[in-house]
């Protein structure tokens, strides 16, 4: 008898353990609408792989804030140099008496603040080919994962009856296995099953 009791707690087990997969791939980014996936190995390779190339976008865009960071700091040093021009030529229009007055604004400050602009503006470019670009593509992918993602939590929180703190059907489920109300289990996980896999 507790041999038998041992095996109907793994097959529940594994009906709990099917639906987090479900929604672990789906999470990850693979929206799974059939069961026949898990049964096949090379269906659940192809999600494997798709999850792959989310994650590396994901990763990429960890790995870029700190070009991110570098290429908004060039952007405002870039900004300050122009800025710096124009307040100098401003400053020469309006205060300069004389041609070696403005000849010396030019020589110390003008000069200094184009070189400046035009560096920097190189250095944007450069860091823009060499990292922002891919980073930018990888971003819109991750974006749109982001906003899927949040869309699922609202999904989530309607199927698998998430009110509040931390319970949920899934946390019903082990708990009735816990406590071994087998019946109480197989209905919430047949509605929940429903809810997750509506063809199933």
């Amino acid at each position: 008898m507790p041999e038998e009791n041992l095996t109907k707690l793994k097959d529940a087990l594994k009906r709990v353990q099917e639906l987090i997969f479900l929604i672990e791939k789906d999470i990850s980014g693979v929206r799974l609408r059939s069961a026949t996936i898990l049964r096949h190995e090379e269906l659940k390779k192809q999600v494997d792989s798709v999850i792959k190339t989310i994650e590396e976008d994901v990763k990429k865009v960890e790995r870029g804030i700190s070009p991110l960071k570098q290429y908004f700091f060039l952007r405002n040093k870039a900004l300050n140099a122009i800025n710096n021009l124009t307040s100098s030529l401003e400053k020469m229009i309006k205060e300069s008496t004389s041609i070696e007055e403005i000849q010396e604004t030019i020589r110390l400050f003008s000069k200094n603040a184009q070189e400046e602009f035009v560096v920097t503006l190189l250095q944007l470019e450069k860091l823009w080919n060499e990292e922002i670009m891919e980073l930018m593509d990888a971003m819109k992918k991750v974006i749109s994962i982001m906003q899927v993602t949040n869309e699922k939590i609202v999904r989530y929180k309607r199927e698998c009856n998430i009110q509040g703190g931390v319970d949920s059907d899934i946390g019903k489920l082990l708990d009735n296995l816990f406590s071994g109300n087998y019946e109480d289990f197989d209905r919430i996980e047949k509605e929940l099953r429903a809810k997750l896999l509506p063809e199933t």
